[in-house]
Order: C-alpha cells, then sequence, then structure tokens
C-alpha cells in the first residue's frame, strides 16, 4: 500500500499513518470502506482511535466531543488541521479524502507527504 491513499474497499483494515519523514505519527486509524462505516464515524468518542475518511466532507452529528480533521490532497499531503465540534460540519472540496484524529492527538505537519503502513488485517490495494 505504500504511499497510496487508501481506496473504498469493502474489507475493513486499520493503517499508521505517518508524515514529514516519520517524524510524525498516527494513532491507529481505521479506514472507513463502507457507506456505514463513513456515516457511524468516531462516534460517539475517538477513545484514541482516527479514521480514514474518502469522502471530503464530514460532521460531528451524535459526537461526545470535538476531533480534529485533517484534509489530505490528491497528491497525498497532510493539509491544515481543524476542530470539528459536536453538531459541527467541515467541508474539504480540494481534498482526496480526510482523517479524524483525537482533538488531543498533535496535528501532522501541514504539506508532510502522507505514508500509510497497514497495522491490523489486509488493506485492499484498490
Amino acid at each position: 500500500m505504500g504511499g497510496r491513499l487508501p481506496g473504498r474497499g469493502t474489507s475493513p483494515c486499520v493503517v499508521e499513518l505517518t508524515g514529514a519523514g516519520g517524524n510524525w505519527r498516527s494513532p491507529p486509524v481505521m479506514v472507513a470502506a463502507t457507506f456505514a462505516q463513513r456515516w457511524w464515524g468516531l462516534r460517539p468518542a475517538p477513545f484514541g482511535w482516527g479514521l480514514w475518511l474518502p469522502p471530503r466532507s464530514v460532521h460531528g452529528h451524535g459526537m461526545a466531543m470535538a476531533v480534529q480533521i485533517v484534509p489530505v490532497t490528491y497528491e497525498g499531503r497532510f493539509g491544515p488541521a481543524q476542530l470539528l465540534v459536536p453538531g459541527g460540519v467541515r467541508r474539504h472540496g480540494g481534498a482526496a479524502g480526510v482523517v479524524e484524529l483525537p482533538a488531543e492527538w498533535p496535528p501532522p505537519p501541514v504539506g508532510a507527504v502522507v505514508m500509510f503502513r497497514p497495522i491490523l488485517a489486509s488493506c485492499p490495494d484498490d
């Protein structure tokens, strides 16, 4: 899977994201491959996990606490992190997808190349 952005396969997988030459690491990030996984997101709280979402907009409906939203460009680079409060909506029109992270997690460096490394299950290579 290397540096490719995860696709919309149906197999659940968990990845670790790295950026800035490995100087930044994410918590475990589940790839939201199905509509149900995308709809439920990290509700009610992230509990130390992140979520990769191919859509470019996310909502905080049903969330008990805020999360960070980090867009990822089509070139595979992190954009600036924004806080998504419960009930809020964030849109990132120029993004290939977004990563939801716990609000307390240090954000990745803006512009750093994203690397996806499978850590649980087998991730689809589509």
